[in-house]
C-alpha cells in the first residue's frame, strides 16, 4: 500500500502555497512601519503593485502589470466600479466635477 503522505498532490501543494502567500501578504500589510515595508497587492493575482514601474498610490486607477486588472484607488470617490477614461489624456473622467453616466457624452475637463 502506498503512503499517501510521502508524495504530495501538486494541486494541493499549489493551493496551499497560494493560501500561505495570501496570509503572509496580509500580515505584511498590517505591520507598522519599520517592521515591514508597506506593500500594496493586486487582489486578483497578488502581484506586488509597489514594485511595478510607474505605480503610485496617488493615482486614481492602475492597470496591474501582472494580470491586467484595472484597480480603482479606494480613496477615489467614484459612484461605482466602472472607470470612464479619457481617450485623449488617459485621466479618469467619472471623478470630474459634474460628471454623470446618463449624459451619454462627456468632454474631459483635464485633457
Amino acid at each position: 500500500m502506498a503512503d499517501v503522505f510521502s508524495k504530495p498532490d501538486n494541486r494541493m501543494s499549489k493551493g496551499l502555497s497560494i493560501i500561505l502567500n495570501k496570509i503572509q501578504n496580509l500580515i505584511r500589510k498590517d505591520l507598522p512601519m519599520g517592521q515591514g515595508a508597506p506593500y500594496e497587492f493586486c487582489p486578483r493575482c497578488d502581484a506586488n503593485l509597489t514594485l511595478q514601474k510607474g505605480y503610485s498610490n496617488e493615482l486614481s486607477f492602475w492597470n496591474c502589470l501582472g494580470c491586467g486588472e484595472m484597480l480603482i484607488n479606494p480613496e477615489v470617490d467614484a459612484k461605482n466600479d466602472i472607470a470612464w477614461i479619457c481617450d485623449g489624456c488617459g485621466k479618469m473622467m467619472n471623478i470630474q466635477p459634474g460628471f454623470r453616466e446618463d449624459y451619454g457624452e462627456w468632454i474631459c475637463i483635464v485633457g
